[in-house]
């Protein structure tokens, strides 16, 4: 299962109704499937593995989980109008759960989340994550930053920050 953060407008995360909200970033989520297996009209085969990720620039990259395309040979990437495209792994860091997949080719008015920053989140506050759990694409959770803790852990020269939420 992966769910991501993806970025919170301050204007909107004062009201109750976040279909609107959701409706503007859904599009920049993609399904992510993995395995042997080719992979055509959506169809996922059996011992295929199964994700989410969110589109985060122009050139291509989707920020995912490791766990999702750590063992894969190969990586589909499913859009919102069920157009697939191969990718391949640019970073991957197991300990931190975040891996970095750049499209093979880009497709035209592909959508693109706007990131939050994390230094600005605050215990309590709502977030939003699009994911897609047990295969359910494009599931909408909301809930609140439950916890934000710097370890002190360093992995691959960053200092790690983890964030804990109420979100199912």
């Amino acid at each position: 299962l992966l769910f991501l953060f993806i970025g919170l407008l301050p204007f909107i995360m004062n009201a109750q109704d976040f279909s609107q909200l959701y409706s503007k970033l859904n599009p920049s989520v993609v399904t992510i499937l993995t395995g042997e297996t080719v992979f055509s009209k959506g169809a996922v085969s059996k011992g295929s593995g199964l994700g989410s990720g969110v589109i985060i620039d122009k050139e291509g990259l989707i920020m995912t989980a490791a766990h999702v395309v750590a063992s894969a040979e190969k990586i589909v990437v499913k859009f919102y109008n069920n157009e697939m495209i191969e990718a391949e792994v640019i970073s991957s860091v197991a300990g931190a759960d975040v891996a970095l997949i750049k499209l093979k080719s880009i497709p035209k008015n592909m959508p693109v989340a706007e990131m939050g920053n994390s230094d600005l989140v605050k215990i309590g506050e709502q977030i939003l994550i699009i994911g897609a759990p047990f295969g359910l694409e494009h599931s909408l959770s909301i809930g609140h930053i439950s916890a934000k803790q710097q370890r002190g852990e360093i992995i691959s020269g960053q200092k790690m920050e983890f964030f804990q939420t109420d979100a199912a």
